[in-house]
């Protein structure tokens, strides 16, 4: 996955800047488990992320907007997991024609 310094002066926790989307599980001992779901055409909030791993329960396509302009279209499957590096201010939009599930994991350093 693409990403873009992590230096943004304030972290934009996604849970609070899309509630209708992400959902807080857990937040214990520096990792937060978050539920997250997009349906077709949402588009959360400018957000950031720690380091973090993503489980994909239900797949679809979702396409990233970076604060610097730059954009990644993933096309994430039904049981997939990836783990990412810390990632800079960008928003999460579902673009595809499903509903897009996902646990989100984010570690603290």
């Amino acid at each position: 996955m693409m990403t873009a310094a992590a230096t943004d002066s304030v972290a934009q926790d996604v849970w609070k800047v899309a509630p209708k989307n992400a959902t807080l599980l857990e937040d214990t001992a520096g990792v937060k488990m978050i539920l997250v779901t997009w349906n077709p055409g949402e588009e959360m909030a400018m957000h950031t992320h720690p380091t973090h791993m993503l489980y994909v329960i239900q797949g679809g396509q979702l396409t990233i907007n970076h604060k610097d302009g730059k954009s990644m279209v993933l096309d994430v499957k039904d049981g997939e997991s990836m783990a990412m590096p810390a990632e800079g201010l960008h928003s999460t939009k579902n673009t595809g024609k499903s509903q897009v599930k996902a646990v989100l994991i984010e570690i603290d350093k």
